[in-house]
């Protein structure tokens, strides 16, 4: 499903692109959508959760593996966490102080794999309600989940605001 709509979406840039350029348009959109599928494949294949007799290991796109000490691992917090259009199933490896150790979610790591995990590590397991919010998770379990998670159209307007002034400052610097 994600090969089509990388497809879809790369077509929908590059035809404009050669209409707009030519062939020099045609050949950076097309080495710019290459790039970007390439760090997407390597997300999906390089993601890989790895665990030991006394660590757990999360290797995501780029870097080696972040190690935690398995004996840190007090408490099992899972479900299905509602982020806008999609609500993967999210498993966060807590502290005995309640701190976030590891966050591991369906949509980088097979679901049974993170079930499997799970029953593994040999901890108390506390579940939410399907289609909790980040921001309702973050009351009952403090820190667990970012503040750009917690506040997403805080974020965007964030975003949008700085553009604003980045295209102010480039409007008054240029005339």
């Amino acid at each position: 499903m994600s090969a089509i709509l990388g497809v879809v979406v790369s077509a929908l840039l590059i035809v404009p692109a050669t209409i707009q350029a030519g062939l020099a348009g045609f050949l950076v959109t097309s080495a710019f959508m290459g790039l970007l599928m390439g760090l997407v494949f390597l997300s999906l294949t390089r993601s890989r959760v790895v665990l030991t007799a006394h660590r757990i290991g999360s290797r995501g796109m780029f870097g080696g593996v972040r190690w935690v000490p398995r004996s840190l691992v007090a408490l099992v917090v899972q479900g299905l966490l509602f982020m806008g259009r999609e609500t993967p199933h999210n498993v966060f490896l807590l502290d005995a102080r309640g701190r976030r150790l590891l966050r591991l979610m369906d949509s980088l790591y097979d679901r049974a794999d993170l079930d499997r995990l799970v029953r593994e590590l040999r901890v108390p397991v506390q579940g939410f309600p399907p289609g909790t919010t980040a921001k309702r998770l973050a009351q009952v379990y403090p820190g667990i989940v970012p503040a750009a998670e917690r506040r997403p159209f805080l974020l965007a307007f964030g975003i949008v605001g700085a553009v604003i002034v980045l295209l102010v400052v480039l409007v008054v610097a240029l005339t």
